[in-house]
């Protein structure tokens, strides 16, 4: 019953940790860096603005497919950089132009 009640108890707090609200800050003020912290931690908007400055003079799809192809952030594609850490907003619609596909930790896609 103890070791029941433990684990209980790291579990809780671990989904704490995760649930915290993260603000990330960038290394430096690259168009790919802003593309990067809105895709972790900003709005459905917040990254559709800042995707629009990769390519201004094309059509909204095209820069985000640019995006989706060209911007990894920490190693990860920017779809799964978004789902890593919690952006679903931000994951749903970049999944939309991307071919990858969420590996979740238990190893399985989705």
């Amino acid at each position: 019953m103890k070791t029941l009640t433990l684990i209980t108890i790291c579990t809780l707090g671990l989904t704490n940790i995760a649930n915290a609200d993260v603000t990330f800050k960038g290394t430096d003020s690259t168009l790919e860096t802003q593309i990067c912290l809105a895709a972790a931690n900003g709005s459905a908007s917040d990254l559709k603005s800042q995707i629009k400055k990769l390519a201004p003079r094309r059509p909204t799809a095209k820069a985000y497919y640019l995006a989706v192809k060209n911007i990894s952030c920490n190693g990860q594609s920017l779809s799964n950089f978004a789902a890593f850490y919690g952006n679903h907003k931000a994951y749903a619609v970049l999944t939309k132009y991307s071919q990858d596909t969420l590996v979740t930790s238990s190893g399985r896609n989705k």
